[in-house]
């Protein structure tokens, strides 16, 4: 598959058979056995020696996180977050205090966020059909932001996740790089999560930023 679509930090990538990952000698033995049964990768920070992309390799527990390489010839298919955010997936989840939160925010970000969609665990459960997700498990979410928005929108998203069972993580993509959404409702300067790594960002989304 040739990529020519920009991808980007939480993008799922499903990898071909037998061109997956660089994986170090030392790899725990869970890392090959999670390729094995779910052979996708979740796109990183981060920078890879050309025609490579840095990815994740995620396992079946929370402390199971791989860092590694992937050859981007070995991608075959992309799922960005917000294309298994709605409701034709979710059965693939236990009916758990994360995907109750899901259910509940959903119909609110649909009306007022054109793109938004569940990552961390509840996502890669959604995209593979392996599911990751338990009791304890949190919310991660990640809003597209290309526009500052508006003046009281952050807070209500705040209001909003801070009534749910589950704890919800907020990620927010601006043009400068990813910043959590608590910290946006603060003063700047903002810690941004851009490909080159993490920096200090007085405006993330002044032309200068990005």
């Amino acid at each position: 598959m040739e990529l020519t679509v920009r991808l980007r930090p939480h993008d799922l990538v499903r990898l071909g058979p037998g061109r997956g990952a660089v994986i170090a000698s030392d790899a725990p033995s869970w890392v090959r056995a999670s390729l094995a049964r779910a052979p996708w990768a979740v796109v990183r920070n981060g920078r890879a020696a050309d025609g490579k992309l840095p990815v994740c390799i995620r396992g079946a527990t929370r402390g199971q996180r791989w860092a590694a390489d992937v050859e981007r010839a070995a991608v075959v298919s992309i799922l960005p977050p917000e294309s298994i955010r709605h409701e034709a997936s979710w059965a693939v989840c236990p009916d758990v205090a994360a995907v109750g939160a899901l259910r509940a925010i959903s119909a609110g970000l649909d009306r007022d966020w054109a793109r938004w969609g569940p990552t961390g665990c509840v996502g890669f459960s959604l995209a593979t059909g392996w599911n990751t997700v338990t009791p304890g498990s949190e919310l991660e979410l990640l809003l597209r932001c290309p526009a500052r928005p508006g003046g009281a929108s952050l807070d209500a998203l705040a209001s909003l996740f801070a009534r749910q069972q589950a704890r919800v993580d907020c990620q927010v993509e601006t043009p400068a790089g990813i910043a959590h959404l608590n910290d946006l409702r603060r003063a700047g300067p903002f810690l941004v999560w851009a490909p080159a790594g993490p920096r200090l960002c007085q405006d993330p989304w002044s032309a200068a930023a990005a």
